[in-house]
């Protein structure tokens, strides 16, 4: 094989292992770290607003393929509390 077979046969095969690197972090990171993840989110949420934010962490869904490169967030149960 030529010089020129071996080195694209080499930069596809660091390509796709970079790919695969990518989406298998894309998906391991919200499984690995929610309770981090939503841990800042909640405390960044409460130094933003003028309230208590509280929500029911087995009805939160994170996702980094939804809306790569941004991370999709959504909860269905949650409680704002004032503090006045």
């Amino acid at each position: 094989m030529s010089k020129l077979g071996k080195a694209t046969k080499w930069i596809i095969g660091i390509v796709s292992g970079l790919l695969i690197l990518i989406v298998a972090a894309a998906i391991l990171v919200p499984i690995l770290f929610k309770d981090d993840l939503l841990r800042m989110g909640k405390d960044y949420a409460n130094e933003s607003i003028n309230a208590t934010l509280d929500f029911d962490e087995a009805s939160v869904q994170l996702s980094l393929l939804r809306s790569f490169p941004d991370v999709s967030f959504s909860m269905a149960i949650f409680r704002s509390m004032s503090s006045s």
